[in-house]
């Protein structure tokens, strides 16, 4: 079977953590597909991370970013242009698309060119930056209700879709799969470092300021326990600032990096359990990641992570509650001989495994292109 996929993003030299999770996509393909990559996008966004064993075309309009208007202007030259430096490529099985509202139209007109299945993995969370844009929305809505089969990172997502008025003819909802091998179980007890840790963004909607705010507030009452804070973003200045206003010295660990994987499994395995208190998220592939690992959560109880929560794994939190998160974060501190690392791992490899996200789709790969020679 050979697929071709359009990735919405992509690691490169400047953003090396960019669509990072395209990599397990990739991994699970492999296993049953022969895969080639095809990077378009109006500029070029620096040097694409080099995988061996696929092919990775890329066509890019202009060498940086313009200014505006000629932003807008230019990208129906480069959707026309994108279009002729593919069309006369080896038609693909399947082509597989990430992401609807920018590249949609791109892909519709080469899978009608090829006559092969189109399907479409959408991760934007909240849906709203793209219902709210009629623009954005009317071009995600013809890729989707063209596409074979649209794939949302979780049910809350395909609600959302569902809600702005789109009718995709199938949907199936597979989540994000994930390197259960590589973010292995953890070895020490979760007790044995009393470090409860934030990864992720430091924006606004992510929680890393709320998180160190509650954990300010029940200190006291738990003293053998630290946080740490480990990401970047808008909220470092303030995260900075209230670790020194504080007075808690070095139980707040501000860690300002961008984290790459080595890097998070290290992390998790040298925590009690995690606080993951986001506002929205099309999955949480963080906290997904963090499970597999056997570490437990404090986790928000809205939008996608309510896909793979269960009692067993941690604690749902109302994420724009300080309160309520301080006591998530105190009931986690003591009670952590409740949760069991195998057990916290479970759901997700049952669900998310490389294994497992591949057996579906190429399940459902192979239904579509048995669906359309029928047609």
């Amino acid at each position: 079977m050979r697929v071709l996929l359009m990735p919405e993003l992509f690691p490169t030299s400047q953003q090396p953590t960019a669509g990072i999770f395209i990599l397990d996509q990739l991994k699970a393909l492999s296993t049953f597909a022969d895969v080639d990559i095809y990077h378009t996008h109006l500029w070029k966004p620096g040097d694409y991370l080099q995988l061996e064993d696929l092919g990775q075309e890329q066509f890019h309009l202009l060498s940086k970013k313009p200014s505006l208007p000629w932003h807008k202007l230019a990208y129906p030259l480069w959707e026309q242009e994108a279009f002729r430096y593919a069309r006369s490529w080896q038609p693909p099985d399947v082509l597989h698309l990430h992401g609807a509202s920018l590249r949609g139209p791109l892909a519709m007109r080469l899978a009608r060119l090829w006559e092969c299945p189109l399907v479409i993995t959408e991760h934007t969370g909240p849906w709203s930056s793209i219902s709210e844009r009629p623009l954005l929305l009317r071009r995600a809505r013809r890729a989707i209700e063209s596409a074979d089969l649209l794939l949302p990172v979780s049910t809350h997502l395909s609600q959302e879709i569902a809600d702005s008025g789109i009718r995709p003819r199938r949907i199936e909802v597979l989540g994000n799969p994930l390197d259960t091998d590589f973010f292995s179980l953890r070895s020490k007890p979760l007790g044995a470092a009393k470090r409860i840790l934030f990864l992720g963004r430091w924006d606004a909607f992510k929680g890393a300021l709320r998180s160190l705010q509650a954990f300010i507030h029940i200190a006291g009452r738990i003293p053998d326990f630290r946080i740490s804070i480990a990401g970047m973003g808008e909220e470092s200045e303030a995260l900075h600032k209230l670790a020194r206003e504080s007075k808690l010295g070095d139980r707040i660990e501000i860690i300002e990096a961008a984290m790459s994987r080595e890097a998070m499994r290290g992390h998790f395995h040298r925590s009690s359990f995690l606080v993951f208190p986001s506002l929205h998220e099309s999955f949480g592939l963080v906290a997904a990641e963090a499970m597999s690992t056997g570490l437990p959560v404090v986790i928000t109880n809205r939008t996608g992570p309510r896909d793979y929560f269960q009692p067993s794994v941690g604690v749902q939190v109302e994420p724009d509650s300080i309160d309520g998160l301080s006591a998530s974060m105190l009931h986690m501190a003591q009670h952590l001989s409740v949760f069991e690392p195998q057990e916290v791992r479970r759901g997700v490899v049952e669900r998310y495994s490389l294994e497992q996200y591949a057996g579906h789709l190429r399940r459902l790969y192979t239904e579509v292109i048995d669906s359309m020679a029928r047609t």
